[in-house]
């Protein structure tokens, strides 16, 4: 069969999707920084979000925190790429899974003590009170990383449009 993308072609979406999402976080960063944009909305949404809180909706949304956060994520592909590895003798297509979230999780941190930016105050937040930085999130990009990355290596292993459209969906 065929392939629906070949190699070159993939070197060239990953080349634009490096150089969109630069191009977005460089946005964000500087909004963060300078407190501009769409920073401003941060105080007026987390005050909706505040006044509009019950008690099932933050119940659902720590659930979800817990669920993607980086401990959980880390557990997952962790978990996966060893029963991966064993099932499937394989090594370097678990390994670029697990190397791909480590980058991703320790890029956030290193983001993270370099913009410095402060989470609400504790009046606002659930428990348990989270005391690092916020920006940028490591939910986000984690979850970003493990989607794109397992996207990429089920595509490469069966190279189909209905693989790819449903990766390019998620």
């Amino acid at each position: 069969a065929s392939h629906i993308i070949t190699p070159r072609v993939w070197i060239i979406i990953a080349g634009e999707f490096l150089i969109s999402g630069l191009g977005i976080f460089l946005y964000f960063y500087y909004s963060v920084r300078d407190s501009n944009d769409l920073t401003r909305l941060d105080q007026p949404l987390l005050d909706w979000m505040v006044a509009n809180r019950t008690p099932e909706l933050t119940s659902l949304m720590q659930l979800l925190t817990n669920l993607m956060g980086p401990v959980a994520i880390t557990l997952a592909v962790g978990t996966s790429a060893i029963i991966w590895w064993r099932r499937k003798n394989e090594r370097l297509r678990p390994l670029l899974l697990i190397l791909a979230t480590s980058l991703a999780y320790a890029t956030s941190v290193l983001i993270k003590n370099l913009v410095e930016r402060a989470r609400p105050s504790a009046v606002d937040m659930e428990l348990p009170l989270k005391i690092d930085y916020s920006f940028p999130s490591g939910h986000t990009i984690g979850v970003a990383v493990v989607l794109l990355v397992l996207g990429y290596l089920i595509y490469s292993r069966a190279p189909t449009r209905k693989n790819l459209l449903s990766w390019g969906g998620v």
